[in-house]
């Protein structure tokens, strides 16, 4: 019989495959299911959800046209693709996990063997069939989102290894590119370039939030030679540069909203873009200030601090919705005036595109508002209704009433159908 004493809890773990044999299995279904729930990190769902509906919402489109694709956006954003990355990340972060947080369903135990690995594969195999579904854009994007997780944590890339990568891989995925799938959602193309370089700034602001979650894992990240920068610079430089990178693109938010003529929303995101920059470097008491304490205080300040770096985001995705809007309505008038059979469901559902449309049609030849006159009446009227309409313009454009103009101004407009 061996004497040798049990393992410290904070002894370097063995291999997950000795370590989960070792560690006992839930006790209940009900346990095993929670804890894939918890490796899924249901908390984490919030950041890419949001971006999507700023995505939804820059669009400047009507949602409820659209709405099965905004929820499958949504699920898409949150409980899929973030959800997929979450439980990679765990798994490949499974020797530094139990360093820095031996609770967490992986190595604790309460997922043995590979189940954390097959319920990563199996959540990005469900994000792709949803993406697919969404259309082409998406699809593309959902690709690249996955693409990015995996590189993150998996060898051999592993970029969380890297504090700039890592942390420039998690803000485009986390923001900019649930972003742009929310906009390539409602609009079905492309999103214009306010939208895209909103994508940009905001994916570059959120490097720093994502620097903010590292400074609760520096003790295990050192040891396990992962270069967070809090690592590489120290706490108080990376807390600086943290602060900067979520702060600048702001501004520059700021300036391009006045330059695009929204004052009001640029004032917003100014104002919000203050209370972070104030809970910065004094946060409620200089004792508890992010960059004088960011040991202790960056949790703190990420809890509190992006809150308004995510409402400038909406702020000023509200503001660029004024200018895709009228950019859609414009581009939808044009297509209308040379594509009249539109279906008269999509002039109900698009009251904006419909009022421009009805202005342009104002000043277009006469033949052409006919054909479109035609497409949009009712399909029973027969032919005869058209051949003396026609007639009755001829006599217009001839200086004259034509012989049917009394008999529609008087209200018996209907009675050509009696007379097919």
């Amino acid at each position: 019989m061996s004497l040798a004493p049990n393992p410290s809890p904070h002894s370097v773990p063995k291999p997950a495959s000795d370590q989960s044999r070792r560690l006992a299995v839930p006790a209940t279904a009900a346990q095993g299911y929670w804890a894939a729930f918890e490796l899924l990190k249901p908390i984490t769902w919030f950041p890419p959800m949001w971006a999507f509906a700023c995505g939804v919402v820059s669009s400047g489109a009507f949602v409820m046209d659209r709405w099965p694709l905004v929820v499958g956006g949504i699920i898409l954003a949150g409980p899929l693709v973030c959800a997929s990355s979450q439980a990679m990340n765990d798994w490949c972060d499974r020797h530094v996990d139990a360093l820095n947080e031996p609770d967490r369903p992986i190595p604790s135990g309460r997922l043995p063997g590979r189940t954390g690995l097959y319920i990563a594969i199996a959540w990005s195999s469900l994000s792709l069939l949803l993406g697919w579904i969404l259309g082409p854009l998406v699809f593309a994007a959902t690709i690249v989102g996955l693409i990015l997780a995996w590189a993150y944590s998996a060898p051999p890339l592993r970029l969380k290894l890297n504090g700039w990568w890592g942390n420039a891989a998690c803000g485009f995925s986390y923001e900019g590119l649930a972003w742009f799938t929310g906009a390539a959602v409602m609009l079905g193309a492309m999103p214009d370039w306010p939208i895209l370089a909103l994508v940009v700034l905001y994916s570059i602001g959120a490097h720093g939030i994502m620097t903010l979650n590292d400074f609760k894992s520096v003790l295990g990240d050192k040891r396990m030679g992962v270069r967070t920068l809090p690592v590489q610079l120290g706490a108080d430089r990376a807390a600086q540069v943290a602060s900067v990178v979520m702060a600048v693109p702001q501004v520059v938010v700021v300036g391009l909203l006045i330059a695009w003529g929204l004052p009001w929303c640029a004032l917003g995101v100014a104002a919000v873009l203050g209370l972070q920059i104030w809970l910065m470097v004094r946060f409620l008491l200089d004792d508890i200030s992010l960059l004088l304490n960011p040991r202790k205080n960056a949790a703190l300040y990420n809890g509190t601090g992006t809150v308004f770096f995510v409402l400038g985001m909406m702020i000023s995705a509200v503001g660029v919705s004024h200018i895709t809007s009228t950019t859609s309505a414009t581009s939808t008038a044009s297509a209308n005036l040379t594509a009249p059979n539109v279906s008269t469901k999509s002039w109900a559902t698009a009251p904006r595109a419909a009022t421009l449309n009805l202005a342009a049609r104002r000043s277009q030849p006469l033949d052409q508002t006919h054909a479109v006159l035609k497409a949009r009446s009712r399909p029973e009227l027969p032919a005869v209704f058209y051949k003396r309409l026609n007639a009755n313009r001829q006599g217009n454009r001839q200086g004259g009433k034509g012989p049917e103009t009394s008999r529609i101004e008087s209200g018996s407009f209907w009675n050509f159908q009696q007379e097919g």
